[in-house]
């Protein structure tokens, strides 16, 4: 019995990484040991950061300064822990394969329970100690603290209290919602929950910074708030066990409220996990239904509107394809979370005054937002569809040949539609927020701005695309982290720069209004022409098949 539950266990933590979720191309190693730096290298640079600030020529590191690097740490045991249980969001519960192949298997089902416990265990202590471990062998020598054994209690208790605390209530939401709501809605519901934890996430470790420089307020204060964030409670923890009867008062009710949080949480998951998972088992087993056919077609009524059948069906396509691989719906859901957290980073700001911390809004940072929203869809998405996939119903696209331009357009007014919708939101909010803009020429240039910005990005990240949507072959090549980097390290804050300057030149003066609407109308369709002679001499040269003999074999046919 021993031996078969080790068996189920690592069949468990074996799918986690072989699936196309964390591999598409099938290198799964590779991911894992990727994910691993990933996870583990932001404390490590940070500790050796710190090692100069914290041995100056002359004086001491602050103390409210030492507090701020406290903070970071918990706060990203926080985040860390929260989204990769959010990464992990279907390995939690059972699928149709754990129903109908474990369960034809002479295997009881509590077996098959115990050992998915088991397994997400071992998940979640791999990810918490892989987080923090690398951090906590260089702190001591690099902050150099007077107590080291209090230090290293007091490090290593809060944040795994703190990342633990994360993944315990992600995985208490998901049961919760699962057991109260059934599969249907939970399938309806958890990509929205899934963007606004993985949104509040990110948001929270953006903003870690500039929390750190309001802590003095924040805590001296009083600032209620703050006392709901559960890093904040792990803070006070670490700087009660650290300071010991020292500690101001505030850290010793953080502490508690932070104990008492965590098993609280604690209880509820390990209350609702078995209730959820005996309703998911049995919903998997007898069938959820099968929505009508009225149902059905009502989620495409707005493609119907399109004018050719060919964009119908490639809307279509890409938008079901979209909304029913798990793949694709939970990188949408991590992916747009970030960048509403990058865009709540550019628009808030924090202001630390005698009577408390206060948050406000930053004009200029609500219009660099319009420009980031842009950039942020049109990248994303031209990523996305050129993401490896399972490339097996893609046979009728072979079949038809070269992708034409009428099947080639459609996929980039789809994604021109979004970042047009995305990019006019976030203008109306920034118009919202800021009231020098609020007139008819203020509001004229913000929308050319964001209507402009989408067409050139849109026409730039589509500008020699000769693949359909998530029919591409080719894994993405080993340098293309660097790649990915300089475009958002590097390009992106040039572009906000730029286009921040046309805003201020342009003003609200309806002469340049004007010619910065025709110029951006005339390189729109200077890149579009040259993008169709490009695709006319393409379509012209001989094509040449590397993989004609390979195609049968990814049919997934068998004789």
């Amino acid at each position: 019995m021993q031996r078969l539950f080790g068996v189920l266990v690592r069949h468990f933590l074996e799918r986690l990484w072989n699936n196309e979720l964390a591999s598409a191309s099938g290198d799964a190693k590779l991911r894992m040991v990727q994910a691993a730096c990933a996870a583990g290298l932001p404390g490590f640079v940070m500790a050796l950061y710190l090692y100069p600030v914290y041995h100056p020529p002359r004086g001491h590191r602050a103390y409210w300064s030492q507090v701020g690097d406290h903070w970071f740490y918990v706060v990203y045991s926080f985040v860390a822990m929260g989204l990769m249980t959010l990464f992990a969001w279907d390995f939690f519960f059972p699928d149709h394969l754990d129903v109908y192949a474990l369960g034809s298997l002479p295997v009881r089902g509590g077996l098959l329970f115990r050992a998915r416990i088991a397994a997400i265990a071992v998940f979640l202590g791999a990810a918490l100690f892989d987080a923090n471990f690398l951090a906590s062998l260089v702190l001591p020598e690099a902050t150099d603290p007077p107590h080291l054994g209090r230090f290293l209690l007091a490090h290593l208790l809060s944040v795994a209290i703190s990342g633990a605390f994360a993944a315990l209530l992600v995985l208490a939401m998901q049961g919760l919602l699962l057991a109260m709501l059934g599969g249907r809605m939970y399938a309806r519901l958890a990509l929205a929950m899934q963007a606004v934890l993985g949104t509040g996430l990110f948001t929270l470790l953006l903003t870690a910074p500039a929390v750190s420089d309001a802590l003095k307020g924040v805590l001296t204060e009083r600032v209620m708030w703050a006392g709901w964030m559960p890093p904040m409670w792990f803070l006070g923890l670490y700087q009660r066990l650290m300071e010991g009867n020292g500690a101001a008062p505030v850290y010793g009710q953080l502490a508690v409220r932070g104990c008492v949080g965590t098993v609280l949480v604690m209880v509820v998951a390990a209350a609702v996990y078995p209730l959820a998972y005996r309703r998911r088992v049995r919903e998997l087993a007898e069938g959820s239904g099968v929505r009508s056919a009225r149902r059905r077609g009502g989620s495409l009524q707005v493609v119907q509107l399109l004018p050719r059948p060919v964009a119908r069906g490639i809307w279509g396509f890409v938008s079901q394809t979209l909304a029913r691989v798990p793949r694709y719906r939970t990188y949408l859901a991590m992916y747009g979370g970030l960048g509403l957290a990058l865009l709540a980073g550019c628009a808030v700001r924090f202001a630390v005054k005698a009577d408390g911390v206060q948050v406000l809004l930053s004009p200029e940072g609500l219009r660099a937002a319009v420009i980031v929203a842009s950039f942020w869809v049109a990248a994303g998405l031209r990523a996305l569809f050129l993401a490896p996939g399972d490339r097996r119903p893609g046979w009728a696209f072979r079949v038809l040949g070269r992708p034409q331009w009428a099947m080639l357009e459609p996929a980039r007014q789809w994604a021109l539609t979004a970042t047009m919708a995305a990019s006019m939101a976030v203008a109306a909010a920034a118009l919202l927020g800021d009231v020098g803009l609020r007139s008819l020429a203020g509001i004229v240039s913000q929308a050319v701005m964001a209507v402009g910005l989408s067409l050139l990005l849109a026409d730039s990240f589509w500008f020699g695309m000769r693949t359909l949507p998530f029919q591409n072959s080719a894994a993405p090549p080993p340098t293309r982290i660097a790649w990915v980097i300089a475009l958002y390290m590097g390009l992106l804050p040039a572009l906000v720069a730029a286009s921040l300057a046309i805003e201020d030149w342009m003003g609200t003066g309806w002469a340049r209004i004007v010619t910065v609407a025709v110029a951006f109308a005339f390189v729109h369709t200077v890149m579009r022409r040259l993008d169709r002679r490009r695709f006319d001499a393409w379509m012209r040269e001989p094509e040449i098949d590397e993989d004609a003999e390979a195609f049968p074999q990814r049919l997934g046919l068998r004789y």
